[in-house]
């Protein structure tokens, strides 16, 4: 697949160039997706492994990694929503801002409908203590749906879906997120790491939470635009490597993943991401990593996976109040995770696929000559 920056184009036809889709990260965001889906069966009945310290917990992070996953969701973010910028594509404000909206917050709205339908069955059946009881543990009231609607105030942002938490950040950052590019495009590299390492601590401040986490995510983003503003200076880097090099760079950014919330406690989430952003390079630009994205399975995953984010949490709770403590652990989940897919690929097809086809219209018909934002290399 081509490199999406062509410094050496003058002019470009928006409809002729639209973004060509790096499909091998579609998958990433799927693999991504599948684990917070293990990640909230753990948080719901084996807690210990989410939180421990012990072997088990060791072994299996990876594969229970969720908020690794986040962070990756942000970075993924970032990085895609620059690439129209970078590529010259003519996006005014209310074009970009209606898009976005009618890809993110209208399947949104269609997964909080079901959230509110569940919540209105099954609520009050989770405790007063441990991580499920944040959510569905009251009868649905008209003020926390407003508060979960429009995005204001200061609220259980958990309390109809365990994962609306990252939406709320993510379309906020979204209506602000042209002024993220201009400032990292225009800035230099060191003072944009150091732009987000005072968002990370923002995130440390707890007046206002849901204001300063919203601040620390937007770092978090930029990252994400500093990956795609640099992707070719990245790619002759990484082809210049040997083979013992890119081993070791793959175990840091592994360490760096994985590790990154046991590293530090203040600055865990830049670490994570730091990784994430190494993994990225890897997804990119290697032909093993990318010839395995790539394979049927993992591809799915990254076609439905927004519609797994927001539906798996309303099936684990609903099948949680149905069949705890009636069926095994081992069941419950060779339940949970097939009937998760199975309810976001019809979600996929009947909500998030016509948000997406309305999304992509929005403007379509406006062809214009522009020139090509020129990536500087610091």
């Amino acid at each position: 697949m081509p490199h999406p920056l062509k410094p050496t184009e003058k002019f470009v036809n928006q409809e002729a160039t639209r973004s060509p889709r790096f499909h091998e990260l579609d998958s990433m965001r799927g693999i991504a997706a599948i684990i917070v889906v293990f990640h909230h069966y753990c948080q719901m009945f084996y807690p210990q492994i989410i939180n421990g310290n012990g072997l088990a917990a060791i072994l299996l992070h990876p594969l229970v990694s969720g908020r690794e996953s986040v962070m990756l969701f942000f970075v993924l973010s970032g990085f895609v929503l620059s690439l129209p910028f970078l590529r010259g594509v003519n996006q005014p404000y209310p074009l970009f801002l209606s898009r976005r909206v009618l890809r993110i917050y209208g399947p949104y709205l269609g997964a909080l409908a079901l959230s509110l339908a569940g919540c209105a069955v099954w609520h009050n059946q989770f405790g007063t203590t441990g991580w499920a009881s944040g959510t569905w543990y009251q009868q649905v009231d008209l003020r926390s749906v407003v508060q979960h609607v429009l995005f204001i105030g200061r609220y259980n942002d958990q309390q109809y879906n365990t994962a609306f938490w990252s939406l709320v950040h993510e379309m906020r950052i979204s209506i602000i997120f042209p002024l993220l590019f201009l400032l990292v495009n225009r800035t230099r590299r060191s003072l944009v790491f150091l732009v987000i390492i005072l968002c990370e601590l923002a995130g440390n401040i707890h007046h206002y939470q849901q204001g300063m986490y919203t601040i620390q995510y937007a770092g978090i983003f930029m990252l994400g635009i500093l990956l795609a503003k640099h992707l070719d200076s990245i790619h002759q880097w990484f082809c210049a490597r040997s083979f013992m090099q890119r081993a070791l760079f793959a175990l840091f950014v592994l360490a760096l993943y994985l590790g990154g919330s046991h590293a530090s406690a203040n600055m865990g989430s830049i670490v994570i991401s730091l990784g994430a952003a190494g993994l990225m390079i890897f997804a990119l630009n290697s032909t093993v990593v990318r010839n395995a994205l790539l394979h049927r399975t993992p591809s799915f995953l990254g076609k439905i996976s927004y519609s797994l984010y927001l539906v798996h949490g309303t099936v684990l709770f609903a099948m949680t109040a149905m069949l705890k403590n009636r069926i095994s652990h081992l069941s419950f989940f060779l339940i949970y995770v097939p009937l998760s897919i199975l309810l976001s690929w019809i979600f996929f097809k009947l909500v998030e696929a016509p948000f997406t086809t309305m999304s992509r219209n929005v403007g379509k018909k406006r062809v214009t000559l522009i020139p090509v934002a020129t990536a500087s290399t610091d």
